[in-house]
């Protein structure tokens, strides 16, 4: 802007000067037009005066610049100064002789192909009737130009000179308030007036930019404190494949140290599924990866990002699903077990049943047969309600209510229930109890896990036997306590003892019926009372295991 302003003012002082120069110049020229026109009419009255007084005698004394010629009425030459009478051409055409024959006067200016160049003629009729016509060479504009021309250059370098340093001077000038601007406050800047619409309007748009930008900054702190705290991770990718942004989330779940932003995305992970994840979103399709990264699984949502209809980027989503993948194994393992324990008593029954349909069975055997059906009926009775149970503890699904429970009382009862069978092998069971036996829970689950624990204690224990039920009630918790002297459980396997159908040694439970679910409703009963379990055992030295219930 500085140098636009130094220019125009520049380049206006020069044109000026030009202007003035070439407006000096034709007023010079019409001035001295009218002069020279002014001095051959003075000049021709004189020498029409000598030549009255005495024509040829005066003519041949006269000494002039300027041309001297008489015509006669005819129009033929009579006499010229500069040429030869007897040569020249008839006047009569002549415009200023028209004139002067008419009116007595004539003036004229025309151009003469013989001299190039304009002349001025003044004519005028004398005495005689003759007429006298006196001719100058007009003062041209060039001619002006050049008389005047060092003149000219003198003014000229003295005015681009001057005009340099005004103009330079004087932009700065024009300049200065608006480079001292301060225009974060420009309502209390000093400037011109003119201005004054101008800074009223930066102030506000000022404000309204402010604004804009805490707007701005509080929606990107909420959202990175927001994806922050997410356990999910997000990774927000250019079209060139490079990390704008990421959560904390994402090192942890990938396991890696955080990369710097800008860095590539096959900086977080190399594997085959990530790459594919990645490449087809921004390629432009959602798609879904599952990555194992350690004893982690984690399921990728790659999605395309839009600005309009235009591809801006993509965003991976990372989510820890190793628990729900582990549930979904256990499902497909506990529908394969399912189906395995079902097929056992079912396919007794269907032999049972189809023997007996034939009339294969003595009459005798009959009683014996149908008991062999009922006791395998009600073995897949048992079954399917334990699934049940431990469905419905799985899930939270409980549709019975919470009750202040005795629990001395409830295991008094489990122990009237399973004496018989212990008698029947010589097993003693004892119950001690310690403090407020009291707690609130659902009688019916508290029930099935301590009848699935002393019908374990039973069931796995050696003949002639012995089982220890210990409560014990503090403020803080209730102790739930039943040890056995059976064969025991061997280390390696006291982790998997509470998973569906499982058994622990093979060589017992082969020779015990059950459907092994029993310790699996203890461990979701316990988890559905927030309850923790241990258990201590020693091989052929008995099993011990303890419930805590919090109070």
């Amino acid at each position: 802007m500085n140098k636009k302003i130094f220019r125009s003012i520049f380049y206006t002082s020069v044109v000026m000067v030009l202007g003035a120069m070439v407006v000096l110049i034709v007023s010079l020229y019409y001035y001295y037009a009218n002069e020279q026109m002014s001095a051959l009419k003075t000049e021709a009255v004189y020498i029409q005066r000598g030549i009255e007084d005495d024509e040829t005698g005066f003519l041949n004394k006269l000494s002039s610049p300027d041309r001297i010629t008489i015509v006669a009425t005819d129009g033929t030459v009579l006499y010229d100064s500069a040429e030869d009478a007897s040569k020249l051409d008839n006047h009569a055409d002549r415009e200023e002789i028209a004139a002067a024959l008419k009116n007595g006067t004539g003036t004229s200016v025309r151009y003469s192909s013989t001299l190039s160049q304009k002349t001025i003629y003044y004519a005028l009729t004398l005495n005689s009737g003759e007429i006298l016509r006196v001719s100058t060479e007009e003062t041209s504009l060039w001619s002006i130009f050049m008389g005047l021309i060092q003149y000219f250059v003198i003014i000229l370098v003295v005015t681009f000179v001057l005009s340099y340093f005004v103009a330079r001077k004087l932009s700065k000038r024009l300049l200065e308030p608006i480079n001292d601007m301060d225009l974060d406050r420009p309502l209390e800047t000093e400037s011109y007036a003119e201005f004054s619409p101008l800074l009223r309007k930066i102030a506000h748009q000022n404000t309204k930019i402010e604004k804009q930008v805490e707007d701005s900054k509080r929606r990107q702190k909420d959202f990175q404190t927001i994806t922050d705290n997410m356990s999910e991770g997000i990774i927000v990718l250019n079209m060139q494949g490079e990390v704008i942004s990421y959560n904390h989330a994402v090192p942890e779940l990938l396991e890696i140290a955080a990369p710097p932003d800008g860095s590539h995305i096959l900086a977080f992970n190399r594997s085959r599924r990530f790459r594919q994840a990645a490449d087809q979103a921004l390629e432009g399709t959602k798609n879904e990866q599952k990555l194992r990264v350690g004893e982690k699984v984690l399921q990728i949502i790659a999605s395309p990002v839009f600005t309009g209809k235009e591809q801006t980027g993509a965003v991976l989503v990372l989510m820890d699903i190793t628990e729900k993948d582990s549930r979904e194994k256990l499902r497909a393992e506990f529908v394969s077990n399912v189906s395995h324990e079902l097929k056992t008593p079912l396919t007794s029954i269907s032999g049972f049943a189809e023997i007996m349909k034939n009339g294969i069975v003595a009459e005798e055997d009959i009683p014996r047969f149908a008991g062999n059906i009922y006791d395998e009926s009600q073995h897949l009775i048992e079954m399917v309600d334990d699934i049940l149970t431990i469905s419905k503890l799985d899930e939270n699904q409980l549709d019975m209510p919470e009750e202040d429970v005795n629990l001395k009382e409830l295991t008094e009862s489990v122990i009237r229930r399973l004496d018989s069978k212990a008698q029947e092998r010589g097993i003693k069971v004892s119950l001690t109890s310690d403090g407020d036996t009291e707690m609130t829970g659902v009688p019916q689950v508290l029930q099935e896990m301590i009848y699935n624990l002393l019908d374990n204690a039973v069931k796995y224990n050696r003949d002639n036997g012995s089982v220890t039920i210990a409560l014990k009630g503090t403020k803080d918790e209730l102790s739930f306590n039943i040890a056995d002297t059976g064969y025991g459980i061997a280390p390696g396997e006291k982790e998997r003892i509470f998973e569906r159908f499982y058994r622990s040694d093979k060589s017992h439970s082969e020779e015990t019926e059950g459907t092994g679910l029993g310790l699996a409703i203890v461990k979701h009963g316990a988890n559905y009372h927030g309850a923790k379990i241990s258990v201590f055992s020693i091989p052929n030295n008995g099993t011990s295991i303890t419930i805590l219930f919090p109070r």
